[in-house]
């Protein structure tokens, strides 16, 4: 059977519960004047989190915010959900950050690969430079009776054409 549509900003998140008073029954007992609890979460010690059935007790339940309970002042805040909203918060900036840092890792991985292949071609070019300068300098080269057949054949000596 599915559960009744509760109103949003129905929840608080409690925090800086004493020890002594971290329990269902506890919580449920210092907040049901505030309304009936329809949920309460205990997800870490001292914090609670308590969705009421209506919106109207969660703002008299986040109305005690600051009122001291068992010698700590605790924290009462306004959630639409179950959930620390500072918690929820901190960890969507943290996945932000892992997304940006994977982001910025997969393009320097791509501009390291484009920087990667534009050097081999390069390197390529320069083997191909020095391997022509090395024929032209043994007297092999292109017009010298060298093996590269599109070079242009070097000019006559002016002397031996009379």
């Amino acid at each position: 059977p599915a559960s009744p549509r509760l109103p949003p900003q129905s929840c608080v998140f409690v925090r800086n519960l004493p020890a002594e008073q971290w329990s269902l029954e506890a919580v449920r007992r210092i907040f049901e004047a505030c309304g009936p609890p329809a949920a309460i979460r205990l997800p870490k010690k001292g914090k609670a989190a308590i969705r009421f059935k209506t919106a109207a007790a969660a703002a008299a339940a986040a109305a005690r915010d600051g009122e001291e309970i068992g010698g700590r002042k605790v924290r009462v805040l306004l959630t639409s959900a179950l959930a620390d909203p500072e918690a929820e918060a901190e960890e969507a900036r943290a996945n932000a950050a892992e997304e940006e840092k994977a982001a910025a890792v997969a393009l320097a991985l791509a501009e390291g690969s484009n920087s990667a292949s534009s050097s081999a071609a390069a390197s390529e070019d320069e083997s191909e430079d020095e391997s022509q300068h090395a024929q032209h300098a043994a007297g092999g080269g292109a017009g010298a009776g060298g093996s590269d057949p599109a070079a242009p054949a070097a000019a006559p000596d002016p002397s031996s054409l009379q």
